[in-house]
């Protein structure tokens, strides 16, 4: 059977639906989300964003705590039908994509580097699924409703507090396709659609009913406040007649807000200043929130990047320094600045394949 549905990344980009792709993440099992996500300009790096989550994997990992995910030995890299290289987790199954190529990168460097990145955001998962502030969406290889194995992953995600799982079904009904019901309220929500894409085609995906359906979720999971009930109005008494007098002047409108400002490079250039302010008087809880306030609103520029990392390795927090560098890497992988500090942090560790190979990209 060909695909409903034509590749969702030929057509132009839907950054209106940026807000809304912000309330959810993706626990698999495909990268089905993902691509819907990036397609609405949200690009924001999550474990389970692009590669192959089988459910059995996911819950006996999540009943781990995600400990064992970014463990090394259990890792191996592998080429996928696109000659994309993956990254196997053999311990779950789950297959990562990584943005490489062979000619790119050995396969020992690859893993090594995927290794502190899955470490990193499965720390990251872990914290999200505590704070429960998204709502979670796993879609399955079945086309079964939320039965058993929903449920099954609903208590493994609440070993981390009390998140919200969107379970996403196949219906034949089209009056449910694009709607969402609670199956067990305030913890799992049914999503239905009329189509899975493929795994070896998944932007052929139905991009107009996983929106609807991901909005009908979000209303259940986040509903809009409820208004108070207007009060009964008073009984009106006869009026006395007052003298006459000269009427108020009726008071000026109170003027709206402006919206905010786009963040403009003159922003950017006055907060990384305070940031390097911040650094040479030695107030080091500044520089991280100044640092972590643009790389929120300046995803794209890798200054944010090299001085959070430069300053991670300076206080010898080297992991958490290749991780940082890891993700701005996956952003921005031509970048010669974060190149050169990968490659500074890399000397400073005794890693001189990685060394070489950011020599080697280096213009």
């Amino acid at each position: 059977m060909s695909d409903p549905y034509p590749d969702q990344r030929q057509g132009p980009q839907r950054p209106e639906l940026g807000d809304l792709m912000l309330k959810v993440e993706s626990l698999g099992m495909s990268s089905e989300l993902g691509l819907i996500q990036l397609h609405c300009t949200i690009d924001r790096p999550s474990l389970f964003r692009f590669g192959y989550t089988p459910f059995d994997g996911l819950v006996r990992a999540l009943d781990a705590r995600l400990e064992d995910v970014g463990l090394r030995r259990a890792l191996t890299a592998g080429v996928a039908e696109n000659s994309e290289r993956i990254v196997v987790h053999q311990d779950y199954g789950f297959e990562f994509e990584t943005n490489h190529f062979p000619a790119d990168i050995s396969e020992a460097d690859l893993v090594a580097k995927m290794a502190i990145h899955l470490g990193f955001l499965a720390r990251k998962l872990r914290d999200d699924l505590g704070k429960a502030e998204k709502l979670f969406v796993y879609r399955p290889e079945n086309h079964e409703g939320s039965g058993d194995d929903a449920r099954r992953l609903c208590e493994a995600m609440g070993r981390f507090g009390k998140p919200v799982l969107l379970w996403v079904a196949l219906t034949d009904d089209p009056a449910k396709f694009g709607t969402a019901e609670w199956t067990v309220p305030g913890r799992l929500i049914t999503g239905y659609l009329d189509w899975f894409a493929k795994a070896n085609s998944a932007a052929a995906m139905s991009f107009d009913y996983w929106v609807k359906m991901l909005q009908a979720a979000a209303d259940l999971w986040e509903p809009a406040p409820e208004q108070e009930p207007a009060p009964e109005p008073e009984p009106t008494p006869e009026p006395t007649p007052a003298p006459e007098r000269e009427p108020e002047p009726t008071p000026a409108p109170e003027p709206t807000p402006a919206p905010e400002p786009e963040p403009t490079p003159a922003q950017f250039d006055v907060k990384l200043a305070a940031a390097r302010r911040a650094k040479a008087d030695g107030d080091y809880a500044g520089v991280f929130r100044i640092l972590t306030e643009l790389l929120e609103r300046f995803p794209d520029r890798p200054e944010p990047f090299v001085d959070a990392a430069s300053l991670l390795r300076d206080m010898q927090r080297e992991d958490e320094a290749e991780a940082l560098l890891s993700l701005g890497l996956v952003r921005l992988p031509d970048s010669p600045d974060l190149l050169r500090e990968h490659t500074r942090l890399a000397t400073a560790r005794g890693d001189h394949d990685v060394v070489s190979d950011a020599d080697r990209r280096l213009p």
